[in-house]
């Protein structure tokens, strides 16, 4: 029923986390497909441990390929129909792919489902949430002009569908390490984005975030990607109107 991706890159800090939360979902179909990109820390030795458990496949980059080519990658190697992608720090109940699957899977013109989460600290202690409970609710009713101002969607927990991935053209490998807003944007063009209040996922904060390391290192990269994809749902709203 569900595919649940984690690419990881030197996180052996948290990675087995991670990958226990994955394993303990109550669903009675998954895999978790772990996808290392060449990590030189512990990482490659903690994901060892795992390789004979009979619902984890393991893939182990030869180079750094970057985040959009790793997963591309696991949804191409996913069995499936819906995918959450898991960031290697982050932690998700056991219950929260029943209760998202429970909603996306009402209808196939559903798209994503996703929901807020807890922001928590290297030591699991919650210190606030990454979205109020109001704004997301309204701003998935007209995601392409919400779109326009910013990307809205928490993507932790987040659960797509793998048709409307694919339809969508995945992520785009002209950034290696930008592409879920520009994905949503695409996706929402065809399908429907859905919030739910429903379960709450756990997304870590910590100096060695690879979203924070990447907007850091790649400051002016990542500022052109945010412009193009807000030009991108202009476009497609006035493709609308028209």
């Amino acid at each position: 029923m569900i595919s649940i991706i984690i690419p990881t890159y030197n996180g052996s800090a948290f990675i087995k986390t991670a990958i226990e939360s994955a394993i303990n979902q109550n669903v009675k179909e998954s895999e978790v497909i772990i996808i290392d990109d060449n990590s030189n820390d512990s990482t490659k030795k903690i994901i060892n441990k795992y390789k004979q458990h009979p619902n984890i496949k393991i893939l182990f980059n030869k180079k750094n390929n970057g985040l959009s080519y790793n997963v591309n990658l696991g949804v191409r190697a996913s069995k499936y129909k819906y995918i959450l992608l898991l960031g290697h720090d982050d932690i998700v109940d056991p219950n929260h792919c029943t209760i998202l699957l429970s909603e996306i899977s009402t209808h196939e013109d559903n798209a994503l489902v996703f929901c807020n989460s807890y922001i928590v600290d290297k030591k699991n202690k919650i210190i606030g949430l990454t979205l109020n409970e109001v704004t997301p609710r309204i701003k998935s009713k007209l995601p392409l002009l919400s779109f326009f101002r910013s990307n809205f969607i928490q993507s932790c927990g987040l659960i797509f569908s793998k048709k409307h991935y694919i339809a969508a053209g995945g992520w785009q490998l002209s950034y290696k390490n930008f592409g879920e807003y520009d994905l949503w944007i695409r996706m929402a063009s065809s399908g429907k984005i859905i919030y739910s209040d429903k379960i709450r996922s756990y997304y870590r904060t910590h100096q060695k975030n690879i979203s924070k390391i990447i907007q850091e290192k790649q400051n002016e990269e990542y500022a052109d990607y945010i412009s193009k994809c807000r030009m991108s749902a202009l476009r497609k709203i006035f493709r609308i109107i028209k």
